[in-house]
């Protein structure tokens, strides 16, 4: 029976805390430990340990132990340390499954701490488990996350068929000579006695740009490629660069990181595998110039790269392991960890071998390769979709190339037009895939525009990451938008966002530029408020209206006499249909837990930020305005304005980032880009139903 993961997810999003997050093997929330991130203060001790590892002198498992456990302690203070001893406990030794550890490094922030070999981390000998490397300990799986906004779809191999895997090799004559004989032997093998699964496509050998891009046509699940790398290019800049071959002189040709990177713009495989020095290695400087790090921004589920210089025989082993594993159905990331295992047994952990392959994940277990079910196992034969006619809609390719669900259900597809784009589709009349141009469609021109409005840069943020094919658009009075798309049941809408600042008067001024710029059919205020009452963090608030509560008269009391703004009649009632639901819940990352709720309430809107629930402003709103959920800043600004455009539906929609009191603890642990991502797939959610609202409208 295949084991399950349990998941210790860390995430570092600055130098000042860790934050976990805990999942159980069926995917329930385990808890959110925080703790201080003790970098800065174990600097000092991790730098000497460092430079042996960095210059290849690393020669004892004394020396790797104490880099190690560095490493170790600079995220796990004692507390964090037996809360992680106690849930592998539980998941290991009590359940009998596997421990999944995440690190999820911001490296945009912190390209310096992403840079560390963290595969060296080890438990301390005080911790009394024995040695126990997070890298190679089998009953672990220890890789990276990138917590990009668009999550990696799984392969998904239709019934009868095979695995496809690309070699490409690149051994110039004017570089060291690359062995890599044994692991194509290996893989010609494997395909050999797995001719059933496994198909080895032709092998690219010299691996030149144009080669590999007519290999990539061929869609293989997994590139494997052989080759020099380095983290330096002509210059001394730290770039990373890998070395192919010139098509007529079988020398090499170095390329940097975004040009080979841009190759998967012809296809994004399952996993890429670099067996290549330094592919895996990350720029302490800067963020996001290391080979590895540009292809996990092309959306590769699984990039498994060297962090090092690489023996051939190194390289060869690792190799030969992850394949070996693969080869018995277990999963990709097993693979890896049995990879570094592999190594570190035959180096006795004397050198920095075992810590060289660093795998990148993104997928949410190691199965990434997963056969659909065929019509008779399913039973659903009438509800999965079918080609009629040689004619695709984009749900046909969603559901065909990632599989759907089986029972035909609504299903999210955030990545629909990323992958269209390396998708070989059908070019005829039949097609129902419309051609977008300035906000209209090709069915009818019937133009689908939405507006989005945010305050502060975590918000555009989460609304952006819905977004494809993103471009600038600039008002002639100098507002700067952004315009992308946003597929949804085989249609497109053209959606523009704006972060405009806090306050109602920006609101109310932006909101009618934009309403005259784009004549928009739907504008929408997304971002975070403050809870008053019936709300729990994480929480969604859809407006049915907005009060004013700062307008009224003022005499020896003042009299309130508030300005209401009214959302739109049909998306009110759109948003409460999707609240009763858990659709929109498909369109994060991950399923929170607890699961927030969604409530379709008023909300009240002033220019004061409300921090204490014992200030005056609170009991003034508790007091006069009973029946509102939430408070924030722009929304009766925002609402006040397009009630003058009545042809535009409109709403406000808010994620609950706080309580009032304890604002700045809460705002330390992260939930305004919580608050801020949930309202964003809420509104999209609205997005994506509303469509049928407005067809009937405009037809």
């Amino acid at each position: 029976m295949a084991k399950t993961y349990y998941t210790f997810r860390i995430k570092l999003a600055n130098d000042q805390l860790v934050r976990v997050e805990k999942w159980d093997e069926q995917h329930q929330f385990k808890g959110e430990p925080s703790r201080p991130f003790r970098y800065q203060e174990k600097l000092e001790q991790i730098t000497p340990l460092l430079q042996p590892a960095l210059t290849n002198k690393l020669n004892n498992s004394q020396q790797a132990r104490q880099l190690g456990e560095a490493l170790f302690e600079a995220i796990f203070d004692e507390v964090l340390r037996i809360e992680f001893i106690n849930f592998y406990q539980e998941a290991v030794r009590d359940k009998k499954q596997l421990l999944r550890i995440e690190l999820d490094i911001d490296e945009q922030t912190m390209p310096e701490v992403a840079a560390l070999p963290w595969e060296f981390m080890c438990l301390p000998e005080y911790a009394n488990l024995g040695d126990r490397w997070l890298a190679t300990d089998p009953n672990l799986i220890f890789s990276r996350r990138r917590a990009l906004w668009h999550p990696a779809p799984p392969i998904q191999l239709e019934p009868g068929e095979k695995l496809r895997i690309a070699l490409t090799i690149a051994s110039p004559k004017d570089l060291d000579t690359v062995k890599y004989e044994e692991v194509q032997e290996t893989l010609v093998s494997l395909a050999e006695e797995q001719a059933e699964s496994i198909e080895l496509l032709p092998i690219v050998n010299p691996a030149t740009p144009s080669a590999i891009d007519k290999l990539l046509e061929q869609k293989p699940h997994i590139f494997h490629f052989i080759g020099h790398g380095r983290m330096e290019n002509e210059a001394g800049e730290e770039v990373g660069q890998i070395a192919l071959m010139k098509k007529v002189f079988n020398k090499a040709l170095w390329i940097d990181a975004g040009f080979f990177s841009e190759l998967f713009n012809r296809w994004s495989p399952g996993v890429v595998l670099l067996q290549a020095c330094e592919s895996g290695m990350l720029s302490a400087s800067q963020a996001f110039t290391g080979t590895a790090s540009k292809i996990v921004q092309m959306n590769i589920p699984v990039v498994v790269a060297m962090q090092y210089e690489v023996s051939n025989i190194t390289a060869s082993q690792f190799a030969y392991e992850f394949y070996e594993r693969l080869a018995k159905g277990e999963p990709v990331d097993i693979a890896a960890q049995n990879g570094r295992r592999a190594i570190g047994l035959e180096t006795q952990y004397r050198k920095r071998d075992f810590a060289t392959p660093v795998v990148f994940m993104r997928v949410t277990d190691g199965y990434l390769f997963k056969h659909q079910e065929t019509e008779s196992e399913s039973g659903k034969a009438k509800e999965r979709p079918t080609e009629k006619n040689n004619t695709w809609t984009v749900n046909n390719i969603y559901q065909n190339t990632h599989g759907g669900d089986a029972a035909g259900r609504d299903v999210d597809k955030r990545n629909i037009y990323r992958d269209c784009t390396i998708i070989q589709l059908p070019q005829n009349q039949g097609s129902t895939i419309p051609t977008v141009t300035d906000g209209t469609t090709s069915q009818g021109n019937s133009k689908t525009c939405a507006v989005i409005l945010t305050a502060i840069r975590a918000e555009y943020m989460a609304v952006r990451a819905h977004l494809i094919e993103i471009k600038e658009k600039i008002h002639p009075r100098g507002t700067i938008y952004e315009k992308g798309k946003f597929s949804t049941n085989g249609k497109v809408w053209d959606v523009i966002i704006v972060e405009i600042g806090a306050g109602i008067p920006g609101a109310a001024t932006q909101a009618e530029r934009a309403i005259e710029f784009f004549n928009p059919n739907v504008i929408l205020f997304v971002g975070v408020a403050g809870g008053i009452k019936d709300v729990k963090l994480g929480d969604v608030v859809a407006s049915t209206k907005i009060y004013g509560y700062e307008s009224g008269k003022a005499e020896e009391s003042f009299k309130p006499r508030p300005e209401i703004g009214l959302s739109s009649y049909n998306l009110e009632q759109r948003a409460r249909s999707e609240a009763r639901g858990d659709g929109w819940l498909k369109r994060l990352p991950s399923i929170p837990h607890p699961i927030p709720s969604v409530l379709v309430a008023p909300i009240a809107a002033g220019e004061k930020v409300v921090a204490s629930t014992k200030s005056e402003v609170f009991k003034f709103l508790r007091s006069n305005y009973g029946d509102a959920v939430a408070v924030e800043m722009e929304g009766i600004g925002f609402l006040e304005t397009v009630h003058a455009n009545q042809q535009v539906s409109a709403m406000v929609i808010r994620g609950i980032s706080d309580l009032i009191d304890g604002k700045r603890e809460v705002d330390a642990r992260g939930y305004q880009e919580i608050a801020a991502r949930h309202a964003s797939a809420f509104a999209f959610q609205l997005l994506a139903k509303f469509f049928k609202n407005f067809e009937q409208k405009v037809n």
